[in-house]
């Protein structure tokens, strides 16, 4: 793809993704058979412009647009799957201010490849099509808050809640009816989201933590969260999926007894499901592979250890939703979010970038047969991922291993070998 990457349109905001780039995304969303579109956005200062920038598009090609405004991405999605609306997400997740990006969404899902591909066309010239009649454009309210209502349970709990100066600012005060909430980075101005905060800034909510029973971060456009115990902690996606899965199958919620992880996810959470009798299925990194494996195959439970969490209520990430889940986990058990976790064995991991001008150097024959040698040896105490960069000239080597030493030795050797050939 030209321009979408795994997570939609991507870019420095006016440079890369132009504004006359996002009115052609708004116009070649006709393409897509559906007359209705929603359009929200997080709160980058760029984030109205190229809002506007689509709706005018959309508009001018005889769509009938929905403007939601701010709001977290996985609001938008649910939307656009009740209302059986297209969706168009303004949105950079994580990155810094001066990015953004456009998710095109379907129903609630994210649009198929040949989708893209007649978007990437249409933006290229390669497709064309009649002016018709203007479409119009409508104020929209949310329903979101409804829907995360009907899960509410009021708690003892008392939580600090980083909302990364992002798409959840305004919302995550709906925490407020389960437990005693201290808020921090929700004041956004439109270029502080995600600086020195949220989800990928744990230092941030680490400063605050003292006398409280956990914190919760969010991401810039909420569709995932990051957590600290009480004793300062970071309990990433894998050890969530893990306290999930144990309390879906505790209340009969977890089909077939199986979790959707991506290879990424640490052997110690594999491992851990196992020793409760619940199984795991590996997919690549993305949450759309996630997603799709769960469709195809009917399971109801994935994620990442990014904090990306598809659960058996929702249909994507979804922060907010997911801190309901959580908070209510830890008032039901009773225990100290540490004391929930603590005895599950984190593998040691350590991933090494290595510069290449040919990345099909991970198929040289010599490296595979010392993968398969390494692997062979480690049976399930340790994994080998070697991947190449979608985006960059790297090779991403990552071993891990219950043992560090081991690790370690094999992750040397593997990097010096990768680099002899790169000689």
């Amino acid at each position: 793809m030209k321009y979408f990457g795994t997570d939609g349109i991507r870019g420095k905001a006016y440079s890369e993704l132009t504004l006359d780039l996002a009115k052609k995304v708004g116009s070649s969303l006709c393409l897509l058979g559906i007359k209705k579109v929603f359009v929200g956005c997080d709160t980058r200062e760029s984030s109205d412009d190229i809002k506007n920038s689509v709706i005018e598009g959309a508009i001018e090609f005889g769509l009938d647009v929905y403007d939601y405004g701010v709001l977290p991405t996985p609001a938008l999605i649910l939307e656009s799957y009740y209302g059986k609306a297209l969706g168009v997400m303004i949105t950079a997740s994580h990155n810094p201010y001066h990015d953004n990006g456009i998710k095109v969404i379907k129903c609630g899902f994210k649009i198929e490849d040949r989708e893209k591909q007649m978007i990437e066309d249409y933006i290229d010239g390669i497709l064309d099509f009649a002016h018709p009649i203007n479409g119009s454009l409508t104020q929209a309210e949310t329903t979101y808050l409804d829907f995360l209502s009907k899960y509410i349970l009021r708690t003892k709990l008392n939580i600090v809640v980083d909302a990364a100066n992002g798409a959840t600012s305004n919302y995550v005060q709906i925490l407020d009816k389960m437990a005693t909430v201290k808020y921090i980075s929700n004041e956004p101005n439109g270029k502080n989201i995600n600086e020195n905060c949220g989800a990928t800034h744990l230092e941030n909510i680490k400063k605050h933590i003292k006398g409280f029973d956990l914190g919760i971060a969010f991401d810039g456009d909420g569709d995932r969260i990051m957590v600290v115990d009480d004793s300062g902690n970071t309990v990433d996606g894998d050890k969530l999926i893990y306290l999930f899965a144990k309390w879906f199958k505790k209340h009969d919620l977890l089909k077939k007894d199986m979790v959707v992880l991506t290879v990424m996810s640490n052997l110690g959470i594999i491992n851990a499901l196992e020793d409760i009798n619940i199984k795991t299925t590996l997919t690549n990194v993305g949450d759309q592979n996630v997603l799709e494996c769960m469709i195809k195959n009917e399971y109801n439970l994935g994620g990442e250890n990014s904090g990306h969490i598809i659960t058996p209520f929702t249909f994507t990430g979804d922060g907010l939703f997911n801190s309901i889940i959580l908070l209510t986990i830890i008032s039901e058990e009773d225990k100290k979010l540490s004391e929930l976790v603590n005895s599950i064995e984190m593998y040691p991991y350590k991933m090494v970038n290595i510069k290449v001008t040919d990345k099909s150097i991970i198929d040289n024959d010599a490296i595979k047969e010392k993968v398969k040698k390494y692997e062979e040896s480690f049976s399930k105490y340790g994994k080998i991922i070697l991947r190449a960069s979608g985006t960059e000239p790297l090779i991403r080597v990552t071993v891990m291993h219950k043992d560090s030493k081991i690790m370690e030795d094999c992750l040397n050797d593997l990097v010096s070998l990768i680099n002899k050939d790169v000689k």
